[in-house]
């Protein structure tokens, strides 16, 4: 259940190439609402709503992820977009939040 690499390493501090190729990836297609699972840093939701989302919830089990998330929404003026920062393990198949979300 480690949120740590085994060299020590604590990948949400970091810019992965996986996360570079989503946020190019990603579509530009205007969306209300839009969910960021596993979020580590929020980059993905960050991306969202930077170009397209009106809005985004942020979920991951690491509080750490949370603060990070918390952290860079602040950094980019981005805090009053994001309905919400949950922390909650996704592995026990339930959603910690409803709603429909366009992506």
């Amino acid at each position: 259940e480690s949120t740590f690499f085994s060299d020590g390493t604590e990948p949400v501090m970091y810019m992965s190439e996986d996360s570079l190729a989503l946020a190019a990836a990603a579509p530009r297609l205007p969306a209300s609402r839009v969910l960021d699972l596993c979020c580590g840093s929020g980059v993905q939701g960050l991306v969202a709503l930077r170009n397209y989302a009106q809005s985004a919830v942020f979920v991951d089990m690491n509080p750490r992820c949370l603060n990070f998330a918390k952290f860079n929404l602040a950094l980019n003026g981005l805090t009053c977009q994001s309905e919400a920062l949950l922390l909650s393990d996704l592995r026990d198949g339930t959603l910690p939040v409803g709603g429909d979300f366009d992506r």
